[in-house]
């Protein structure tokens, strides 16, 4: 049932096309990206389009390995990492230039986002 959610996420060509845009107006090339709630990664992986030098995925879920399986099918296995933890607990090794988040409801209350 959580593919399928994320699936219809992923289908979505205007808000995916809007998200594109979004990123890469904000990333720079060698920004460090926060992907927080991150999914399947899509909005890291289009934060490494943009110039990224490394992106932290974090999930609390299982999609976590989904999305460390997606960076690395899409050659960004070095340079995406994944914390499986709660976004209020996770802890970055570094200091992250870009957050990027895909909020489903205001401020992912509605969502159940930890």
């Amino acid at each position: 049932m959580l593919l399928d959610e994320h699936r219809l996420y992923l289908s979505d060509l205007t808000r995916l096309s809007l998200f594109r845009r979004a990123i890469s107006a904000v990333v720079k090339p060698g920004d460090v990206v926060l992907d927080l709630a991150c999914g399947t990664g899509v909005l890291g992986l289009l934060a490494m389009k943009a110039g990224a030098a490394k992106v932290y995925q974090v999930d609390h879920s299982g999609m976590i390995q989904i999305a460390r399986d997606v960076a690395c099918a899409n050659g960004y296995g070095q340079k995406v990492i994944g914390i499986h933890e709660a976004s209020s607990r996770a802890t970055l090794p570094e200091k992250a230039d870009v957050v990027v988040a895909d909020q489903l409801s205001v401020f992912g209350i509605g969502a159940g986002m930890p």
